[in-house]
């Protein structure tokens, strides 16, 4: 790789499916993330920072047998751009590529990235690297959806922020435990913008789009903590990723979700429409062990899977079950016997 020093992998199944997950390990409390089980396009980070000292890295994977050129493109609360450094980007055929952002995207608080893969396809990742948080690599999304849903926090307060990459104005509603905080929020294009969010609300932030595109992060001020790209696709089947904390089931539906088979109930088992409950019990913590363990868990109904952390734990890993599926899996070719 250039400039991170990480490294790439790709797991072929041979028959079947399995979720995986990677492990970052460090100074402080491990990082958890789900891997991707597609390649794609496109690829969108709806925020990271350069600022206060934060160092951010884009890291773009090529598991397949052909080269790949990808596009950087940016928006910073000062507008879009998309430096000449950025463009045109080679990446071998199973090879990686890591691009430093501190000094083309220079001092930006807020950074939201496109990646636009012109030839090939490509699985890409965002790393940043902040004082107190220490290393933390976040998914992107693949594709953009018109509902991202986030989990509540213990934090005093919350910062939604709000990227709309497309051309056009972007319309949105956002609610909280089901009670409309803004009823049509306005974001023009290629811009950048935030929304507070205060803790007191119970249940699970949701964005919904009306008109055009919109990426979306939920951010908490304190470094424990950092930030959620938040999820677009619910699932009544998830692979949940062991760390400390409660897992919760965010229900945006309009039926009642009940657990079918995974960890042990707390209470009914049940969440009602538009609400979070904790449904299943408090994960064991990583607590140093070198061998994390994960569980399958069934839903009645599609819904998201929410980590509410610890205040040991930045976060962990919630992998939709869906996306790890045998099919999905089937663009990444089998890695050559030699």
């Amino acid at each position: 790789s250039k400039g991170s020093g990480s490294v790439g992998a790709a797991v072929s199944v041979a028959g079947g499916g399995l979720g995986a997950y990677e492990v970052v390990l460090g100074s402080g409390q491990p990082d958890l993330v789900a891997c991707d089980s597609r390649t794609s396009t496109e690829w969108f980070f709806p925020t990271g920072s350069t600022g206060s000292g934060s160092s951010e890295w884009i890291t773009l994977f090529n598991p397949l047998r052909t080269p790949a050129v990808a596009d950087l493109s940016f928006i910073t609360e000062a507008g879009p751009s998309a430096p000449g450094q950025f463009q045109g980007i080679v990446i071998k055929p199973r090879t990686e590529v890591s691009e430093s952002l501190d000094v083309y995207v220079a001092q930006q608080p807020a950074i939201a990235t496109e990646v636009t893969v012109t030839s090939g396809r490509l699985v890409a990742a965002e790393s940043e690297l902040a004082p107190k948080l220490g290393l933390e690599v976040a998914q992107g999304y693949a594709s953009l959806s018109h509902q991202v849903v986030f989990a509540p926090t213990s934090a005093s307060s919350t910062s939604l922020t709000l990227v709309n990459p497309g051309q056009i104005t972007a319309h949105a509603e956002v609610l909280a435990s089901g009670a409309v905080m803004s009823r049509d929020l306005v974001v023009p294009p290629q811009s950048i913008q935030s929304l507070p969010v205060q803790a007191t609300t119970p249940g699970p932030v949701e964005v919904d789009t009306q008109a055009g595109t919109l990426m979306a992060a939920l951010s908490w001020p304190s470094a424990v903590l950092g930030y959620s790209p938040g999820m677009v696709r619910p699932s009544s089947h998830w692979l949940v990723a062991e760390a400390a904390g409660s897992v919760s089931v965010v229900n945006p539906g309009r039926q009642e979700v009940r657990l079918l088979s995974g960890v042990s109930p707390e209470g009914s088992g049940t969440v009602a429409p538009h609400s979070e409950g904790v449904l299943l019990a408090p994960a064991k913590g990583m607590g140093g062990q070198s061998s994390p363990t994960a569980e399958l868990v069934e839903l009645s109904a599609p819904a998201f899977l929410v980590l509410s952390p610890s205040t040991n734990t930045r976060k962990a890993t919630l992998s939709n079950r869906r996306q790890a599926s045998a099919a999905n899996l089937a663009d990444l070719p089998p890695l050559p016997s030699s």
